[in-house]
């Protein structure tokens, strides 16, 4: 299963990116510093972590674009 991980910015406001991710109905958990992202359909997760890193688990190339 493929796993990649990026740190492409100092920080995210976790807030907004999970108030972008649920109106696609996607199902988001948020916890203090990371936000688990998963689609109900998929099988794949990203993780979004607050000092500027993510994560994606089980997704191909393209899915992570």
């Amino acid at each position: 299963m493929r796993c990649v991980a990026f740190c492409p910015t100092q920080n995210y406001h976790l807030s907004k990116i999970a108030s972008f991710f649920r109106t696609k109905n996607y199902n988001v958990k948020q916890y203090r510093k990371v936000l688990h992202i998963s689609y109900p359909q998929e099988n794949g997760d990203i993780f979004i972590f607050s000092y500027g890193c993510f994560v994606t688990w089980g997704l191909n190339h393209i899915e992570e674009k």
